[in-house]
């Protein structure tokens, strides 16, 4: 490792780069290692060094554990999409082909299998690169432009995309990969989806007007002009200053009093309100039961938990770790939960 010259690593990062400090090649002739490289300094990269400075303390070690695709599976089973459960049941059971949700993805996109798309495959990029965004991106309503900035914003280009499928044969040679493409092609692989939107925005406005309704397993009602969303732990999202009124399309359109004063509220955002708030859930059951097993939780970071454990005994505190995450609670019976893990010293992801 070379030596950190603190000035000129502090002068790289007010730059907006960072420089990595440990070096590829060994240093020769007494002469000191250079640097491998030099790369912009990005959310990724900070996101890297913070997790690294967490680090367990002598004679223990670190479980980390966190849910797989945890909001897709709540939010397949609070919509009901068959199929999408099928699939997420298929991946747990050891069918890694034809299980896979963004493999699935892609073959809606360019047509072909799922088996076609998986990890190791020819048509893994861009196929199930493109397949994973999209189940990532549009869960909660995502438009078409939304999410052709997203992929941008994620680091990949859509001319590169739409050259390496024109390559791969998944789109014709005049052809290109737009985002109305892949996102038509998700509402089309996840029709109960895009319809359980439609349920949960009817829904509050019927609470709005003072009439109790459900949308799947939530529940919407009006508590003294707060239009409330009962999850099926039992917990509340409130929605306060909740309104009906005319849009600029003269539609009525839904909107309540937030952290940035009047927002829009639509099925989309109910979905993504409620979805992430049940995952949450979720996670606070298994902090619980953790703690409660003597696993010493002492960090989360969203779908992921870490517990401090003697290292002696952390791959058995793992596997009771695992056992606790996958426990579905009778309010989620049904829902098919995944979670995967490691032992570390020095925490990563």
């Amino acid at each position: 490792m070379s030596r950190l010259n603190v000035p000129a690593t502090i002068a790289a990062l007010r730059a907006g780069r960072l420089v990595a400090v440990i070096a590829a090649v060994k240093a020769k002739g007494g002469k000191p290692a250079v640097p491998e490289h030099e790369q912009p300094l990005c959310t990724k990269a900070i996101n890297t060094l913070v997790r690294a400075t967490l680090h367990a303390p002598p004679g223990m070690a670190l479980a980390v554990i966190d849910f797989s695709q945890v909001e897709a599976r709540a939010l397949a089973w609070a919509a009901d999409d068959h199929e999408a459960l099928k699939r997420f049941r298929v991946y747990d059971s050891g069918d890694q082909i034809n299980g896979d949700p963004y493999a699935a993805m892609a073959a809606q996109i360019f047509g072909g299998t799922a088996g076609d798309y998986v990890k190791g495959s020819p048509g893994e990029y861009p196929g199930r690169h493109i397949g994973k965004q999209a189940e990532l991106g549009c869960g909660y309503g995502m438009g078409v432009e939304r999410f052709h900035n997203k992929v941008i914003e994620d680091g990949s280009s859509w001319e590169a995309i739409t050259e390496a499928a024109r390559k791969a044969g998944a789109i014709g040679p005049t052809e290109d990969l737009t985002a109305e493409m892949v996102v038509g092609a998700w509402r089309t692989l996840h029709e109960n989806i895009v319809c359980f939107w439609g349920e949960l925005n009817r829904a509050c406005v019927k609470a709005v007007g003072g009439e109790a309704c459900d949308a799947g397993p939530f529940s919407f009602v009006n508590v003294d002009g707060v239009v409330m969303c009962r999850l099926p732990s039992g917990r509340l999202i409130a929605y306060r200053g909740c309104r009906l009124s005319p849009s600029e399309r003269g539609r009525p359109e839904l909107s309540y009093v937030g952290k940035r004063g009047r927002e829009k509220l639509y099925g989309g955002k109910l979905a993504e309100n409620a979805i992430q708030a049940m995952c949450r859930d979720l996670m606070a059951q298994a902090l619980v039961r953790a703690e409660a097993e003597g696993l010493r939780p002492v960090h989360t970071v969203h779908d992921e938990l870490i517990c401090e454990v003697p290292a002696a005994e952390a791959d058995d505190a793992l596997a009771l770790l695992e056992q606790i995450m996958v426990t579905v609670p009778t309010w989620a019976a049904g829902m098919p939960i995944a979670a995967e893990g490691f032992v570390c010293d020095r925490y990563a992801k």
